[in-house]
């Protein structure tokens, strides 16, 4: 990886020898991102239908040695289920005090009161996923979130693909992210999920192969 500036606690455990693991409520999302890898996963939709079994798999966590620098909380959406979300930081924060815990999430869902009980819960850092095919209101409303968390949390970061053909969109949104004050930007490989080819045919693109 290219990095310029400093990096995240996350990170920084995901790039190194240190030992960070991520974790979902559930699989379904109120998003249809076109780039999504979640169909790939093993028993996809039986964990749309059922919520996974985090509290246990938090505890199996804790058996295990070396204890994880990092505790992620991913989906899916997490903030479908907020109360669930607030349980999950309050319990990986009771189980592991020194970890650095955070949320990714589409961040339309969240607001004021929900950031402080996320905060208080123990959570260090909030990811954010920006599409740059949101409708103008939808990413307005999404970088207004951002900018409510950079007030509530400790340590506000984006993550999103380079998609070809977005290169205007990305300057000028890296250029708002940057006035908002945000921690960082993870720029993502932009891949093929192996589901969903007509998309990716309608927009011009093509396989490269070998990747």
């Amino acid at each position: 990886s290219v990095v310029l500036g400093p990096m995240s606690v996350a990170c920084i455990a995901c790039t190194g020898s240190c030992v960070s693991r991520s974790f979902a409520l559930t699989n379904n999302c109120h998003r249809d991102c076109f780039f999504c890898f979640n169909p790939n996963q093993e028993d996809f939709a039986y964990w749309c239908e059922h919520p996974f079994p985090w509290r246990r798999l938090l505890d199996e966590l804790a058996a295990e040695e070396p204890r994880p620098a990092a505790v992620a909380l991913t989906g899916g959406e997490p903030l479908l289920m907020p109360d669930e979300a607030v349980a999950f930081f309050a319990r990986a924060r009771e189980l592991f005090p020194d970890a650095h815990l955070r949320l990714y999430t589409a961040g339309d869902m969240l607001d004021r009161a929900l950031l402080g009980r996320l905060r208080d819960a123990g959570m260090d850092e909030v990811r954010f996923s920006v599409k740059h095919d949101d409708a103008p209101a939808a990413l307005e409303r999404v970088l207004g979130n951002l900018a409510l968390a950079r007030e509530v949390i400790g340590t506000v970061m984006v993550e999103m693909p380079v998609i070809p053909g977005t290169e205007g969109f990305m300057r000028d949104l890296l250029r708002r992210l940057d006035a908002l004050g945000v921690d960082g930007v993870n720029l993502l490989e932009f891949c093929y999920p192996l589901w969903n080819w007509p998309v990716y045919e309608s927009m011009g693109l093509t396989l490269r192969n070998p990747p």
